[in-house]
């Protein structure tokens, strides 16, 4: 690890887990802003707006990989993250923790190597006032101009099941005739395009979703379970999706969620991501892969 400048920011911590190179701005978040292998070019979005600003109460959308707490409500999800973070190594794991939030909660984010990949643990611990039903969310903005890719559940015919198996959510500004979304060989695909927002969300039973961009596959899984009930009653965060893509002119997001609760004071929630990068691959070669990285220690 090595404290280098990126993005108009002195202070960013640099990790180097083999092939791949990652920065986490040391100045406000807990943000990753580059996630790259090889020397290559890093397919996250970073707002050159945002640049250096540092401190202030208002919420700026840095770009990179950010923590959100779902459901999104106004005030509490985008609480700002304006504040240095504090870093700390413990064995293979390096930690970034944010200040206690204008919402009262605690965020770190834990990153360590893992083979052909990097592994992120992200924890909030909620430090005042009880809140209802909240579930840890990852966002990663990446750079306009690619797809996200993500697997659909598979058919099977001839099995007597009769209740329904999945479900597709959507948003109040969502045009299911919008040319940008595709259903195509068993996949999903939602196109950049230079047009207004889109999202659309799912409980993905394998736990996967890609962003295709110039040549390059990133490839990001999470935890596969279904999140639409939780403790024996029907609590559903984003009406039970563990997976959300969002797209607009500039950018595309690629979104996961983990497993939401009552969180009382003092109480944590944690989800985990694993991410990889490399050479762009077909739908059917990045579940392989997606299954590769989840069964890796």
């Amino acid at each position: 690890m090595r404290i280098v400048e990126f993005a108009g920011r002195p202070n960013n911590a640099e990790l180097n887990c083999g092939p791949f190179r990652v920065v986490v701005t040391l100045d406000v978040g807990p943000r990753i802003l580059s996630f790259s292998r090889d020397g290559g070019e890093s397919p996250l979005r970073v707002y050159e707006k945002h640049e250096g600003l540092i401190g202030g109460d208002e919420y700026r959308s840095y770009g990179g990989h950010r923590f959100w707490i779902a459901p999104e409500i106004a005030g509490r999800t985008t609480a700002p993250d304006n504040h240095a973070v504090e870093m700390s190594e413990d064995g293979e794991w390096t930690h970034f923790m944010a200040p206690v939030d204008a919402a009262g909660m605690q965020k770190r984010l834990s990153i360590r190597g893992i083979e052909n990949g990097i592994e992120i643990i992200h924890r909030v611990q909620l430090q005042r006032e009880d809140l209802f039903h909240v579930a840890p969310w990852g966002v990663t903005v990446m750079k306009p101009g690619g797809y996200c890719v993500w697997p659909l559940p598979t058919p099977k015919q001839g099995t007597g099941e009769l209740l329904p198996t999945s479900s597709l959510v959507l948003w109040r500004y969502t045009d299911l005739c919008d040319p940008r979304l595709r259903f195509v060989n068993g996949f999903g695909e939602l196109h950049n395009a230079d047009a207004g927002p889109i999202k659309v969300g799912m409980p993905l039973e394998e736990g996967w979703a890609a962003y295709q961009w110039q040549g390059q596959s990133f490839l990001k899984t999470f935890d596969a379970e279904r999140y639409d009930r939780v403790e024996g009653t029907s609590l559903g965060v984003d009406q039970g999706a563990n997976f959300e893509v969002y797209t607009r002119s500039d950018m595309l997001e690629v979104e996961s969620l983990g497993r939401g609760k009552h969180l009382k004071v003092g109480e944590a929630l944690s989800h985990t991501e694993r991410w990889t990068l490399g050479p762009e691959k077909a739908a059917e070669e990045l579940r392989t892969m997606a299954q590769a990285l989840k069964s890796q220690p």
